[in-house]
Protein backbone atom coordinates (compact mmCIF):
# COMPACT_ATOMS: atom_id res chain seq x y z
CA UNK A 1 0.00 0.00 0.00
CA UNK A 2 1.08 3.29 -0.77
CA UNK A 3 0.17 6.27 1.19
CA UNK A 4 1.33 10.16 0.98
CA UNK A 5 0.02 12.38 3.99
CA UNK A 6 -0.18 16.11 2.35
CA UNK A 7 2.45 18.50 3.59
CA UNK A 8 2.24 21.95 3.10
CA UNK A 9 5.16 21.90 0.27
CA UNK A 10 2.27 19.44 -1.83
CA UNK A 11 -0.56 21.18 -1.21
CA UNK A 12 1.48 24.31 -2.77
CA UNK A 13 0.94 22.75 -6.27
CA UNK A 14 -2.70 22.55 -6.03
CA UNK A 15 -2.84 25.83 -4.78
CA UNK A 16 -0.15 28.07 -7.30
CA UNK A 17 -2.15 26.05 -10.25
CA UNK A 18 -5.44 27.22 -9.02
CA UNK A 19 -4.57 31.00 -8.07
CA UNK A 20 -3.05 31.45 -11.11
CA UNK A 21 -4.79 29.24 -13.44
CA UNK A 22 -8.82 28.70 -11.84
CA UNK A 23 -9.82 28.18 -15.32
CA UNK A 24 -8.16 24.55 -15.69
CA UNK A 25 -9.32 23.77 -12.18
CA UNK A 26 -10.75 19.55 -12.76
CA UNK A 27 -8.55 19.01 -15.58
CA UNK A 28 -6.05 15.83 -14.91
CA UNK A 29 -2.89 17.03 -14.13
CA UNK A 30 -3.58 19.91 -12.15
CA UNK A 31 -3.72 18.33 -8.84
CA UNK A 32 -0.48 16.93 -7.04
CA UNK A 33 -2.50 13.42 -6.96
CA UNK A 34 -3.28 13.04 -10.10
CA UNK A 35 1.20 12.41 -10.87
CA UNK A 36 0.64 9.84 -8.48
CA UNK A 37 -2.28 7.47 -9.24
CA UNK A 38 -1.48 4.52 -7.13
CA UNK A 39 -0.59 6.59 -3.92
CA UNK A 40 -3.30 7.65 -1.45
CA UNK A 41 -3.81 10.96 -0.09
CA UNK A 42 -4.53 11.55 2.94
CA UNK A 43 -3.20 14.41 6.13
CA UNK A 44 -2.74 11.59 8.40
CA UNK A 45 -2.21 8.17 8.90
CA UNK A 46 -2.68 6.34 12.51
CA UNK A 47 -0.90 2.82 12.72
CA UNK A 48 -1.75 -0.03 14.87
CA UNK A 49 -3.61 2.72 17.13
CA UNK A 50 -0.92 4.15 18.50
CA UNK A 51 1.45 5.66 15.87
CA UNK A 52 0.53 8.41 14.05
CA UNK A 53 2.30 9.47 10.77
CA UNK A 54 1.74 13.18 9.46
CA UNK A 55 3.14 16.16 8.21
CA UNK A 56 2.79 18.13 10.72
CA UNK A 57 1.34 19.31 14.57
CA UNK A 58 3.24 21.74 16.42
CA UNK A 59 6.59 23.43 15.12
CA UNK A 60 9.48 24.70 16.57
CA UNK A 61 12.56 23.09 17.90
CA UNK A 62 10.42 21.36 20.56
CA UNK A 63 8.15 20.01 18.67
CA UNK A 64 8.83 16.29 18.39
CA UNK A 65 8.78 16.53 22.30
CA UNK A 66 5.14 18.67 22.34
CA UNK A 67 3.83 15.93 19.75
CA UNK A 68 4.25 12.93 21.96
CA UNK A 69 3.21 14.10 24.99
CA UNK A 70 0.42 16.41 23.96
CA UNK A 71 -0.89 13.76 21.61
CA UNK A 72 -0.59 10.61 23.97
CA UNK A 73 0.68 8.47 20.95
CA UNK A 74 3.98 8.00 19.32
CA UNK A 75 3.80 10.67 16.37
CA UNK A 76 6.02 10.77 13.23
CA UNK A 77 6.53 14.33 11.73
CA UNK A 78 9.19 15.66 9.06
CA UNK A 79 7.95 19.83 8.81
CA UNK A 80 10.67 20.88 10.83
CA UNK A 81 13.44 18.34 8.24
CA UNK A 82 15.66 17.97 11.61
CA UNK A 83 15.96 13.98 11.65
CA UNK A 84 15.69 13.52 15.04
CA UNK A 85 14.07 11.14 17.72
CA UNK A 86 12.79 12.03 20.86
CA UNK A 87 11.29 8.88 23.04
CA UNK A 88 8.89 10.18 25.93
CA UNK A 89 8.48 7.48 28.41
CA UNK A 90 5.45 7.63 31.50
CA UNK A 91 3.99 4.99 33.63
CA UNK A 92 2.02 3.53 30.87
CA UNK A 93 5.16 3.22 27.93
CA UNK A 94 7.46 4.53 25.97
CA UNK A 95 6.27 6.53 22.76
CA UNK A 96 8.14 8.30 20.26
CA UNK A 97 8.22 11.64 18.59
CA UNK A 98 10.20 11.28 15.41
CA UNK A 99 11.34 14.33 12.79
CA UNK A 100 11.83 12.55 9.60
CA UNK A 101 14.24 15.17 8.30
CA UNK A 102 14.67 15.68 4.61
CA UNK A 103 15.65 14.12 1.33
CA UNK A 104 16.56 16.86 -0.20
CA UNK A 105 19.97 19.06 -0.06
CA UNK A 106 19.48 21.03 3.51
CA UNK A 107 21.93 23.63 1.72
CA UNK A 108 20.02 23.05 -1.63
CA UNK A 109 18.02 26.21 -3.44
CA UNK A 110 14.35 25.27 -2.26
CA UNK A 111 15.74 25.97 1.30
CA UNK A 112 16.34 29.65 0.07
CA UNK A 113 13.71 31.12 2.18
CA UNK A 114 15.65 31.06 4.76
CA UNK A 115 17.66 33.77 3.46
CA UNK A 116 20.82 32.03 4.51
CA UNK A 117 20.38 31.96 8.06
CA UNK A 118 21.38 28.81 10.01
CA UNK A 119 18.71 25.87 9.93
CA UNK A 120 18.42 22.78 11.73
CA UNK A 121 17.92 20.54 8.84
CA UNK A 122 19.26 17.13 8.07
CA UNK A 123 19.04 14.95 5.25
CA UNK A 124 17.77 11.59 5.86
CA UNK A 125 15.11 9.57 6.95
CA UNK A 126 13.63 7.54 9.77
CA UNK A 127 13.40 3.71 9.15
CA UNK A 128 9.82 2.30 11.45
CA UNK A 129 9.65 -0.85 12.40
CA UNK A 130 6.98 -2.43 13.92
CA UNK A 131 6.68 -6.09 16.06
CA UNK A 132 3.70 -7.94 17.34
CA UNK A 133 2.30 -4.19 16.50
CA UNK A 134 4.39 -2.05 18.53
CA UNK A 135 6.70 0.55 17.29
CA UNK A 136 10.09 0.00 18.16
CA UNK A 137 12.76 2.40 18.61
CA UNK A 138 12.72 4.34 15.51
CA UNK A 139 16.21 4.62 13.73
CA UNK A 140 17.89 7.09 11.68
CA UNK A 141 19.50 6.83 8.40
CA UNK A 142 21.82 10.48 8.30
CA UNK A 143 23.33 11.65 5.02
CA UNK A 144 26.91 12.56 6.30
CA UNK A 145 28.64 13.94 2.81
CA UNK A 146 26.04 14.67 -0.51
CA UNK A 147 29.09 14.88 -2.25
CA UNK A 148 30.79 11.72 -1.75
CA UNK A 149 27.35 9.79 -1.05
CA UNK A 150 27.75 8.81 2.23
CA UNK A 151 25.22 7.85 5.03
CA UNK A 152 25.30 6.38 8.78
CA UNK A 153 22.97 3.72 9.29
CA UNK A 154 23.02 1.71 12.42
CA UNK A 155 26.70 3.10 13.03
CA UNK A 156 28.16 2.31 9.66
CA UNK A 157 29.02 4.36 6.82
CA UNK A 158 27.53 3.33 4.09
CA UNK A 159 29.14 4.58 0.45
CA UNK A 160 25.37 5.13 -1.91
Amino acid sequence: KLHWTWGNHDMRFNTRLSGHASQFEGVNGFSLADHFGRWKFSTSIMVNSHTMIKHRWHNGVHCSYNNVLKSGTSMICGHTHSLKVVPYTDYRETRYGVDTGTLACPSGEQFTYSEDAPANHRSGFAVLTFYKGRLMPPELLEVIDEDDGLVNFRGQMIEV
